[in-house]
């Protein structure tokens, strides 16, 4: 599904760069959850903008779906941004002064869907358990509340991809198990999922565990907590408290 080939990315000038991501290779199958971990400044974010198509690599490859995206336009990128990948950020990214229907239906907007907008968005909302709360503002919502309304609004699309960045950095332990109960479950569905985090019981979650340091890839292991507990949903618990004690 994704493919990066010897992938570096470099900012500033040519007089003073910095490099953010050196000779990155990876390999994410189809319905793999995958979880990058590394310390603050080690290029996790870098890697998953550039897995978002939110950015472009400096040197290397990077095939998402099979195209290369450094020969796709804005208009190209910005299409599978809007139909084929579903962003989770740490600190929500909701629009305050709408309502959660609203919040969670704005992809659909954007991507012109006007034929079953009403039952794509209630779908979701009912399914991240927010039906009750769809007339509220999301400014009124607490943090998990707004997390899980985020993770709605992700999947209105049918996104092939899933990218969530730190999604319990900013929500307590009660809500951070509730979220990642949730990733899991729609893994255990079949969905792809990419989660950077640099809390390695979080990362527990998932099938694989890329670790990223000084933007090198030097480590690529399988959760041995997801390996001996079966599904991904079901690990979620033990994860998420090792993480509270």
């Amino acid at each position: 599904m994704i493919e990066l080939a010897s992938v570096g990315r470099t900012y500033g000038s040519a007089s003073a760069p910095v490099t953010a991501l050196r000779d990155v290779n990876l390999v994410i199958q189809r319905g793999e959850f995958v979880a990058i971990v590394g310390p603050s400044g080690s290029g996790k974010s870098t890697l998953l903008n550039l897995i978002g198509c939110l950015d472009q690599p400096s040197s290397g490859r990077l095939l998402f779906l099979g195209e290369d995206t450094s020969t796709l336009n804005d208009t190209k990128l910005s299409r599978i941004r809007n139909r084929s990948i579903g962003f989770v950020f740490q600190m929500f990214n909701l629009v305050p002064e709408l309502t959660v229907y609203e919040n969670i239906e704005l992809p659909l907007v954007y991507a012109g869907v006007t034929r079953q907008r009403r039952a794509l968005t209630t779908k979701v909302l009912e399914r991240v358990g927010m039906a009750h709360r769809a007339d509220h503002p999301a400014s009124l919502l607490s943090g998990g509340e707004q997390q899980r309304v985020a993770i709605a609004r992700a999947l209105v699309n049918d996104p092939a991809l899933i990218l969530a960045d730190e999604p319990t950095g900013s929500i307590d332990p009660v809500s951070a198990e509730q979220v990642m109960e949730l990733l899991g479950e729609l893994h255990d569905q079949a969905r792809t999922i990419v989660l950077v985090t640099h809390n390695m019981s979080v990362a527990a979650v998932a099938q694989r565990v890329v670790r990223i340091e000084a933007g090198t890839i030097n480590e690529i292991g399988h959760s041995p907590v997801a390996e001996t507990r079966g599904p991904a949903a079901q690990v979620t618990a033990a994860a998420i408290s090792a993480t509270v004690e």
